[in-house]
């Protein structure tokens, strides 16, 4: 192993130094003198001025977050609505008993099948031809006031034809004439309690005010058609007696009303600064607010007024597509219940077990609106339009049940829950309708939609007729299916079709503009 070569030994740090051994010496500056010059040039320069000693802030106070401002409900406003509502259920109960009794008694007194039903037009046709014209007139009226004069007039109405019969100078004539005015006033009075019902409740209330409006219609269906029937039975003059007293129990309810505080609003102007001057003092004519009565009157206007209500509906989506989905259903649901009758019979069920399929839908819908009343749900989802979809889907697989299942007890379910789905629809229409409807429009724009979706009541009914007479009734049964589904690819599409629409318009605004060539 080769040996290793020595190595010089390291050197040796030095110890350091001390501070005052690195630093130089510092050399002692003589103090200055001051001499008598020195102290005269002193006394020239001025005083410098102390800085202001900065004071401490107090500490800042912590501000609390502002609370959500809840705005409180009028006080009272569940008695009004106890009396609108209890009024209003009075009124619709006299006349659904006497839409039942005018055609029996018709028959008792003739004998006739045709004189039945023009007393059966004649209490139609004011509901499909009046409904634009009131919510009009409603627009400029007071709802007290339109209420409280269409119950009078049909009260008195009712005590006109009690009178004769006990008399005994009745003719048949004065059926039809009741069957008009009963009608007419019943039309004025429904549209009036429509509008009244935002003026009475507050915002937050209306989807449970609504479910319980709502519920009231299906009880008065499910009660007035037979009670018609047994007072009838009782005796020719009673179910008018019977009307009379409802009546009279509703006149008293909004006379009550009127004291407890409601009171018909002119379109666009407060209460206090409202004239009573009949309806001359305002003509609204826009949905942006109401003209006076002294403008001149325009070639067309009043077609336009009417139009209002029309074009309101078919401004918001879920408006227009509720309406054109309740129309089409509507009519065919008239063809359902012709349908399910003639089926009935063929399949031998008594007239007991027809009566019960028929009131149905009227106890479903009165399940729901008990539901929605009680529950007091405010909301049907951030996105209406799916409660639409759902009820058209519910629909569709009612009908087909309705036509693939000859069982008596299926058809009582699925038609049961097809006035289920359609009062729970209604429901959130009406709470949506009155809740973004202006004041000034909300007479027209309830009369178009009940002349829309009920005028079509009687098209259905006999397109029913004639389509069973000539094709049979297990077609028509998968008929109604087919055409709900093609009803809900129609609006599909439609809807499909306006989004490609407004997404090419957002990107088309969004493109940078070209560059001009120089």
């Amino acid at each position: 192993m080769p040996e290793r070569a020595d190595l010089p030994e390291p050197a040796l740090l030095a110890e350091p130094k001390s501070l005052a051994e690195t630093l130089p010496a510092l050399e002692v500056v003589p103090a200055l003198e001051v001499t008598p010059a020195l102290e005269v040039a002193l006394e020239s320069v001025p005083a410098l001025e102390a800085p202001p000693v900065l004071e401490v802030a107090p500490a800042l106070e912590v501000v609390p977050a502002p609370e959500t401002v809840v705005v409180p409900e009028p006080a009272g406003w569940k008695l009004r609505f106890g009396l609108l509502w209890t009024g209003s259920a009075a009124s619709l109960l006299g006349a659904m008993s006497v839409t039942t009794a005018a055609p029996l008694l018709a028959f008792t007194l003739t004998g006739s099948p045709a004189f039945v039903s023009w007393v059966v037009a004649a209490g139609t046709v004011p509901g499909l031809l009046l409904h634009v014209p009131a919510g009009m007139l409603v627009d400029r009226l007071d709802h007290w006031r339109t209420m409280l004069v269409g119950q009078t007039v049909r009260t008195l109405m009712s005590l006109a034809v009690v009178l004769t019969l006990a008399a005994g100078v009745f003719r048949p004539g004065v059926l039809v004439v009741a069957a008009l005015v009963s009608g007419a006033c019943t039309t004025f009075y429904n549209v009036a309690e429509v509008t009244a019902v935002p003026r009475v409740v507050p915002a937050a209330r209306l989807q449970t005010a609504m479910a319980q409006n709502e519920g009231r219609a299906n009880g008065a269906m499910l009660l007035g058609r037979p009670l018609g029937g047994v007072l009838h039975a009782v005796g020719t003059a009673v179910p008018y007696a019977a009307d009379a007293v409802f009546g009279l129990a509703s006149m008293l309810a909004i006379l009550t009303l009127r004291s407890a505080g409601l009171r018909g609003r002119c379109a666009g102007q407060d209460d206090a600064a409202r004239p009573h001057e009949g309806w001359a003092h305002v003509r609204p004519l826009r949905a942006d607010g109401p003209t006076v009565a002294s403008a001149p009157r325009r070639k067309g206007a009043l077609t336009a007024e009417m139009l209002e209500g029309l074009k309101w509906l078919w401004r918001y989506r879920f408006l227009r597509t509720t309406l054109i989905a309740c129309t089409a259903t509507n009519l065919l649901f008239q063809m359902v219940t012709l349908l399910l009758v003639v089926r009935a019979r063929d399949a031998g069920l008594p007239l007991a077990m027809v009566g019960v399929l028929l009131a149905a839908p009227g106890l479903g819908g009165s399940f729901v609106s008990g539901y929605v009343a009680l529950t007091r749900r405010r909301r049907f989802g951030r996105r209406p339009l799916r409660l639409v979809r759902l009820c058209m889907w519910a629909w569709l697989g009612m009908t087909v049940l309705l036509a693939a299942v000859p069982w008596a007890g299926v058809w009582m379910v699925a038609w049961g829950g097809v006035g289920f789905v359609g009062a729970r629809l209604n429901i959130a229409l009406s709470a949506y309708q009155a809740s973004r409807t202006p004041p000034e429009l909300r007479g027209r724009v309830a009369g178009t939609n009940r002349f829309v979706t009920l005028g079509v009541a009687p098209i259905g009914t006999m397109c029913g007729g004639v389509a069973i007479t000539a094709v049979g009734a297990l077609a028509v049964a998968w008929a109604v299916p087919l055409a709900i589904a093609a009803t809900g690819v129609l609006l599909w599409t439609a809807r499909r079709a306006r989004v490609r629409r407004l997404r090419r318009r957002t990107r088309r605004d969004a493109a940078p503009a070209p560059m001009a060539l120089v």
